[in-house]
């Protein structure tokens, strides 16, 4: 075990830490406390890509201006032809329905504005449903 005196990558303040010689490698940022590991690590992330494909297939782009952004300052790129066709930001309450139901064609054409409990009952619809009228699960 060795004590090392170390500089915090935040905040710049000195102190020092006892550890194992393998923890001390090179070109790693050390930090002081919790708080300025968490600071330093939210301020290093920067994603790359301009445009991704989310989880849910849908194009996202980043926009870090963007009221209706998310917190990796994502829009999904429908909103954005949705609202420069209208001309203005999209509601909380309105929603943008792929009329073909793939989420990759974002043609004008092929979007649809909605409020949600028109889009939910929309989709709803396109379900099967047992003689019960519940939906039929579908893997």
């Amino acid at each position: 075990m060795i004590t090392k005196q170390l500089i915090c990558a935040k905040c710049n303040s000195s102190f020092s830490r006892t550890d194992f010689p393998s923890r001390f490698k090179g070109g790693q940022d050390v930090y002081c406390s919790k708080r300025c590991a968490m600071i330093g690590a939210a301020r290093k992330y920067r994603p790359t890509q301009e445009q991704v494909i989310a989880n849910n297939n849908h194009v996202m782009v980043r926009v870090p201006d963007h009221p209706n952004r998310n917190r990796n300052n994502q829009v999904p790129y429908a909103h954005l032809v949705m609202e420069l066709h209208l001309g203005r930001y999209l509601n909380i309450e309105e929603i943008v329905h792929h009329i073909d139901l793939n989420p990759l064609n974002n043609d004008l054409d092929n979007l649809q504005l909605m409020t949600l409990s028109e889009h939910v009952t929309l989709h709803n619809n396109l379900k099967e449903r047992d003689t019960n009228g519940r939906f039929i699960r579908t893997n």
